[in-house]
């Protein structure tokens, strides 16, 4: 089964402890707009910020 993007998204939050602010942006921006390319360009700044800023993994 191939996940999605939002399955992704979805994986990330759980396991990465970013900002509120990031959090309520993407959502926000993801209930705007459902298409699938779209979503998968806020995937890929959640990406972005766990490669080159210092998100932490959630502990547990």
């Amino acid at each position: 089964m191939t996940n999605t993007a939002i399955d992704e998204i979805n994986r990330l939050t759980g396991e990465y402890e970013f900002p509120v602010r990031v959090l309520e942006d993407v959502y926000g921006r993801i209930q705007s707009c459902q298409e699938e390319h779209y979503v998968a360009l806020q995937l890929r700044y959640l990406q972005n910020l766990i490669k080159y800023t210092e998100v932490e993994r959630k502990e547990g």
